[in-house]
């Protein structure tokens, strides 16, 4: 059964003290980020690429600080699926980095999920009124008209700015947590040692390698979303205390591939 109180936190956090300290200082600065002057003129909207880092860097921050808190309620699968979210950010800015005209492929994207909800509305005329149907259909018709729209493909996004690696994480935490797969329902079953299913549980059972690897992979994550922020918008002292963390990151990582449990983290 799910327990959120302070001493259930503290015991999950404990067996994953270094990951945690480093997630929550990364967050930490995500936010001290985020607070750096966001006003600017711009007639261009979300063709100004200011516009979209930071839209897309004020929503990569809510969605690692969201990881954290999941993480440490072992709430693996929700952690995990909102580590993918912050992962899809991440790879529309880098993305963004490398094309500054994504945002036209975004609009695509948007015009059609917008085609096909109205699509699915007009079919079923049972559910509106016969002026919000036809309305629903003269839309249709006006998009169609305009050409053929694509949806964003995360795949070639992350393969023209180099960062493939990325989208196999974001490809991981899609199958074994935030889709419905055979893999993301197999963390509710507890096998034998012959691989029969010896119990089902209502709550995942987890391991704190699951903490470990869900804070690494969001970590990993949010250091490029604030890599690319950073390179549009410059500040000199949090590149110094973003490096630092970054060095933290890369000792962690040294020290599991080495199969040593990280000490934990300097504050």
């Amino acid at each position: 059964m799910l327990n959120d109180n302070a001493k259930w936190i503290e015991l999950v956090r404990s067996k994953s003290a270094s990951w945690f300290a480093l997630a929550d200082r990364l967050s930490s600065l995500g936010e001290q980020i985020a607070s750096i002057e966001t006003e600017f003129d711009s007639e261009e909207g979300l063709a100004d690429y200011r516009t979209l880092t930071l839209l897309f860097f004020f929503r990569s921050a809510s969605n690692f600080r969201g990881t954290i808190l999941m993480a440490e309620r072992a709430m693996i699968i929700e952690a995990r699926t909102l580590a993918r979210s912050c992962g899809e950010c991440a790879i529309c800015l880098a993305g963004l980095k490398f094309d500054p005209e994504q945002w036209r492929s975004m609009l695509h994207d948007e015009l059609a999920s917008r085609k096909g909800r109205a699509k699915l509305l007009a079919r079923n005329e049972n559910w509106l009124n016969p002026d919000d149907v036809d309305r629903l259909r003269a839309f249709v018709e006006k998009i169609e008209a305009e050409g053929t729209l694509s949806r964003l493909d995360f795949s070639k996004i992350a393969i023209n700015a180099g960062i493939e690696i990325f989208y196999l994480h974001y490809r991981q935490l899609s199958a074994d947590a935030a889709h419905p797969s055979i893999e993301a329902l197999n963390r509710y079953i507890i096998e034998n040692e012959d691989g029969a299913v010896q119990e089902i549980q209502s709550v995942p059972p987890h391991k704190s390698e699951d903490i470990d690897s869900s804070l690494s992979i969001a970590c990993n994550f949010f250091f490029l979303c604030i890599t690319v922020l950073l390179e549009k918008l410059p500040n000199e002292a949090y590149q110094k205390d973003f490096g630092t963390l970054w060095e933290e990151y890369k000792r962690l990582i040294r020290s599991e591939n080495q199969g040593g449990k990280p000490t934990k983290a300097s504050s």
